[in-house]
């Protein structure tokens, strides 16, 4: 889920049961239950039937129509004023377990979405300084390719952790099953990160423009795969992620910024190169008179 403008929150589990902890996940597009109270719990639908059966010692996560906004259209007080927050409703999902019947209780509300224009404005600027920086030092390319693969590899756990991934085989199946893509090209921005300070530090110049293409590449890869691919999130109140929306937008930006600098940074010095090249000396000589 890219995210939404509809908060979903659990306030309270009652009576609260050892071992047993519910809780929302994936931008409150799913709730989440993990049952360590050593029998099997149920959760009771929306007929008042058994919707589904968690054995103990399990997790298990579902879609569940009583937390979240089913409809494409807003409701009619967000209609009338989108621009404030608004409480949609107040919702109920019993649980049966073997002695007493649990009542996970939580709320539904609308946030006003961010300007995404704003944020796109954020990243071009922050492109901008991004590509000055490139022309004019060239080690900071490298730095800025490192900063956001790192950035995006970072954006790519916390959506995993919104999902309820957990351990380290869980997460790595998580982000190169799920999110392959972002997650090989923020790598190859870390490659090309460490390919280009290698290249810089020596005393030749042979491989700085293939340091230069590199970067560029992988300016581009991450612009689409890492920062463009995830822009949803500059207009969703609630982003994907465990902490606040804003540093969610704020991390894609910086993304953003990173790839397209990068980008831009790398053509101009490829083109300057190719300017300042020496003459091909057989090309002199043929001009010269015999």
């Amino acid at each position: 889920m890219a995210g939404s403008n509809y908060r979903t929150t659990i306030t309270s589990v009652t009576p609260a049961v050892p071992g047993l902890t519910v809780r929302s996940i994936e931008a409150g597009g799913r709730l989440e239950l993990t049952n360590h109270t050593g029998h099997p719990v149920e959760v009771v639908g929306y007929d008042g039937k058994r919707l589904l059966e968690v054995p103990a010692g399990a997790v298990a996560r579902w879609h569940d129509h009583r937390v979240h906004w089913m409809s494409d259209d807003p409701p009619p007080q967000v209609t009338a004023d989108p621009s404030r927050t608004h409480r949609i409703r107040d919702w109920v999902v019993p649980l049966r377990t073997q002695s007493s019947t649990v009542e996970v209780r939580g709320t539904l509300d609308w946030l006003p979405p961010p300007q995404p224009g704003t944020w796109w404005a954020v990243s071009l600027l922050g492109a901008a300084a991004v590509t000055g920086l490139g022309v004019l030092l060239r080690r900071s390319g490298a730095l800025t390719a490192l900063a956001g693969g790192a950035i995006g590899i970072s954006y790519a756990v916390a959506r995993e952790l919104d999902a309820g991934t957990s351990g380290v085989g869980g997460m790595l199946r998580g982000l190169f099953g799920g999110q392959t893509w972002p997650v090989l090209t923020c790598l190859a921005a870390v490659a090309a990160a460490g390919y280009a300070l290698r290249a810089t530090a020596g005393p030749g110049r042979a491989r700085r423009p293939a340091a230069d293409l590199a970067l560029a590449l992988a300016g581009a890869c991450l612009l689409i795969s890492a920062g463009v691919a995830n822009a949803t999130v500059f207009s969703r109140a609630v982003a994907p992620v465990p902490w606040d929306g804003f540093w969610a937008r704020a991390a894609i930006a910086a993304v953003i910024a990173a790839g397209a600098g990068l980008t831009a940074a790398g053509i101009l010095r490829i083109r300057a190169a190719a300017t300042q090249a020496p003459a091909d000396p057989t090309s002199v000589r043929d001009r010269v008179p015999a």
